[in-house]
């Protein structure tokens, strides 16, 4: 129980640190760096219907055009990857909650100790965050593809404004790591 526990709690310290690290770091950092695009030339997402762009914005906002632009692209080209990536964060956000829901009647009806329901949780969230883990290089490379067209198009006259994009729509999966109660934790 002790060892389940602990493998589960380092799996969940881990995805926290990387979650700091590579996505709430680098938006902190890049995020409000000012930047302007070529409207003739900058590709905004697939089911964007505005007619008007803006030219000036932050890259924050810049990257989570281009992060909503790639998924939706990577979606519809490898629909596998992508619904892997998709089932990974369901089972995150649905699975732990309702073992946990199923673990506390377990405890009330005396077959388990309350010690085992919390290495249960955790043994559930540290299998989805690592489910998780694993899916993300497939959602980081759709990303690099579409970086790579818009470097080839030349959406972006200074090239530290499209380094700081490329920062930051890199770091948006990272802090979809967590699921959405963890999140919520996390912020209280």
């Amino acid at each position: 129980m002790k060892l389940i526990l602990l493998a589960s709690l380092l799996i969940l310290i881990a995805a926290f640190l990387l979650r700091w690290w590579y996505g709430r770091r680098v938006l902190a950092i890049w995020g409000n760096h000012p930047c302007r695009c070529n409207l003739q030339k900058w590709l905004p997402p697939a089911d964007d219907t505005r007619t008007v762009h803006r030219a000036e914005g932050t890259a924050g906002e810049f990257a989570r055009e281009l992060h909503g632009k790639a998924i939706t692209d990577w979606k519809k080209d490898r629909s596998r990857a992508s619904k892997g990536r998709e089932n990974a964060r369901r089972f995150t956000n649905l699975i732990p909650p309702l073992c946990m829901a199923l673990a506390v009647l377990i405890v009330f009806t005396g077959r388990m100790p309350i010690m085992g329901v919390i290495a249960v949780g955790a043994a559930m969230t540290a299998l989805g965050l690592f489910m998780s883990i694993l899916s993300l290089p497939s959602e980081l490379q759709a990303i690099r593809q579409e970086i790579n067209t818009l470097r080839e198009q030349k959406c972006f006259p200074n090239r530290e404004d499209e380094s700081a994009i490329i920062r930051c729509a890199m770091a948006y999966p990272w802090l979809d790591l967590l699921p959405a109660w963890l999140k919520w934790i996390s912020r209280a």
